[in-house]
């Protein structure tokens, strides 16, 4: 269970679910912070704290240290971009480098 001292992160995406859960975060009167995938965050009711594009999906370990939060939630529906109209700035491509290279070291 989150404690009303901890922040929490909603990375949103789009749909019906992503404002519920805001809502309900409003009414428990927990300490979170929203922040917005660019091209599919569509809620005007609730503004978005942070907005990221997809290409710079990595700075968000930055911004999860920046601001202290500990708990982070993964909320909504996103369209998987195709390949060629990625681009992903330095810190992005390091993590999916990481990812990639932890992916094939197996299970241990």
């Amino acid at each position: 269970m989150l404690s009303k001292k901890n922040k929490l992160a909603i990375i949103a995406g789009k749909g019906d679910l992503v404002t519920s859960c805001i809502e309900e975060c409003k009414k428990k009167k927990l300490n979170f912070i929203i922040i917005a995938l660019e091209d599919f965050y569509n809620n005007k009711k609730h503004k978005a704290n942070i907005k990221l594009s997809f290409n710079k999906i990595g700075n968000i370990f930055q911004i999860l240290k920046k601001n202290n939060i500990c708990h982070v939630m993964f909320i909504g529906s996103i369209t998987k971009p195709t390949l060629y109209k990625l681009r992903p700035n330095y810190y992005t491509l390091y993590y999916l480098f990481k990812i990639i290279f932890y992916y094939f070291m197996g299970d241990n």
